[in-house]
């Protein structure tokens, strides 16, 4: 966000291609200083049919610009060095299809040490991030970096790092309402050999395939999340400050008479529009709120009623919810073509990035050493530590009327071959030598059929989930 709060938009205009050149192709978008070209004081002006619009944004960066450039015009830097202080932050790039998303988000995957000219903006973030880390030891402190990729691809979710994985549910969070895809890895990265390697995965398990206007195009939206825990002091959790690097590659938006795709192909067009509309819908009704998430009005505007924002509508929406809707530091990368062919895409690009500049968060802070800020989140801390010796206390009594059965199967000169805690089949025979004692206390028989069982289904004796696990700390049924 910028001083005033709002979402930051930097805009990037690609070169003509090869085909574009060959075929003629006018460029209809230029790119022009309106000042000494600081933030803020640069537009682009597109030309349709004669007529000429422009638009002005935080950053424009021309076709000449560099992937470097893209990296010091996001401040990816700044990004980082927030991330240690406890600051999250998020970059999407956004965009029609071949306006050059994933060049500018991954670029030509290669060595970290430097990165290459062509590597894109995550790479060159692991590298800055691995600076970083250098830097927090070097202080005496600790910081620990953990990567994972998931793919939304025709409304589910999947596992980037995975080479074959099944949908992931997702699910909400009890505490905050954030959605996350559950069941996804996550990489622990030492060094600049586990960055590249898991950037080399999730590359290469993402959904492609070919149409008219890209050889290469994603069939996916991919979200990167690189998680920061650092400890200023070492090992002291007291002091830990936590936040993620949220960087995000949106499948381009398409028009099928474009692209020429049909059968599954169109499906997956149909997909990827859908969730860009549902993405787009809860952008303009953040941007129409006029007021930050908090609820604080602009200076000088009343606090409007604050419009329903449409989360739930897609898997990348829910996926995206904990920082379009939270205080992190959020940028969009805008990416656009000047080819004539691609005017109304560029248009409608840049449409959506002046109402996406209008959104309004709450200003980011860093986590406090002694734990969390605010009232909510205390109260929060607060429930758990108390859930939290609740079950303390329920485990010390379980343990107390184990220790008591084993007392009673020493005295009945029955004592178990291993303890009644330990999850083997030898609880089976002690419950079993149990129930026969009870029932020669009472006078019975062995059970008949159609009497009701002692324990669940499952001929163990021991507590079974539904999903087959034993309780460690159950008892006997």
């Amino acid at each position: 966000m910028d001083e005033g709060g709002k979402l930051e938009v930097v805009l990037r205009v690609r070169p003509l291609t090869a085909e574009e050149s060959a075929a003629d192709e006018q460029c209809v978008a230029a790119v022009r200083s309106a000042g000494g070209g600081g933030p803020g004081q640069a537009e682009v002006v597109v030309t349709d049919r004669g007529v000429a619009r422009s638009w002005r944004f935080a950053r424009v960066l021309g076709p000449d610009a560099s992937q470097t450039d893209v990296v010091h015009a996001v401040d990816a830097r700044g990004a980082v060095q927030g991330a240690r202080a406890g600051h999250s932050a998020c970059i999407m790039c956004h965009g029609s299809t071949g306006s050059g998303k994933t060049h500018t988000m991954l670029g030509r995957l290669s060595s970290l040490e430097p990165p290459s000219r062509l590597a894109g903006l995550l790479p060159h973030a692991f590298a800055l991030l691995l600076e970083e880390r250098e830097a927090v030891r070097a202080a005496g402190g600790r910081q620990d970096l953990l990567f994972g990729a998931i793919d939304v691809y025709n409304e589910a979710a999947f596992d980037l790092l995975e080479e074959t994985t099944p949908r992931l549910p997702v699910r909400e969070h009890s505490i905050g309402g954030a959605f996350f895809a559950a069941g996804a890895q996550w990489r622990s990265i030492e060094g600049a050999a586990d960055a590249e390697a898991a950037l080399a995965d999730a590359s290469r398990h993402r959904a492609v395939g070919a149409h008219a206007l890209n050889r290469d195009s994603s069939r996916s939206h991919a979200v990167f999340t690189v998680m920061v825990q650092t400890y200023p002091h070492g090992g002291a959790t007291a002091a830990a400050r936590s936040a993620v690097l949220v960087f995000v590659d949106l499948a381009g938006s398409e028009r099928r008479k474009q692209t020429g795709t049909s059968g599954h192909a169109a499906e997956e067009s149909a997909a990827i529009n859908k969730s860009l509309l549902a993405l787009n819908r809860c952008v303009t009704a953040l941007a129409e709120a006029g007021a930050g998430v908090d609820g604080r009005p602009s200076a000088g505007v009343a606090a409007p009623r604050r419009p329903h924002v449409p989360y739930r509508s897609s898997v990348l929406t829910r996926l995206l919810r904990s920082v379009l809707d939270g205080p992190a530091q959020v940028k969009l990368l805008a990416c656009v073509s000047p080819a004539e062919s691609q005017v109304e895409h560029t248009t409608a690009t840049l449409q959506y990035a002046a109402r996406a500049s209008g959104i309004r968060a709450r200003p980011a802070r860093p986590i406090s050493p002694t734990g969390p800020t605010s009232d909510h989140s205390s109260s929060e801390v607060a429930g758990l530590r108390s859930a939290l010796e609740r079950a303390r206390a329920e485990v010390a009594r379980l343990r107390g009327e184990n220790s008591s059965l084993r007392r009673q199967l020493l005295v009945a000169g029955l004592e178990p071959a291993v303890p009644l805690r330990a999850p083997t089949l030898g609880r089976t025979a002690t419950a079993d030598a149990l129930r026969q004692a009870s029932r020669e206390d009472r006078g019975g028989s062995s059970p008949r059929a159609g009497d009701p069982l002692d324990c669940p289904p499952g001929g163990t004796g021991a507590n079974a989930d539904s999903d087959g696990s034993v309780d460690q700390d159950g008892g006997l049924c």
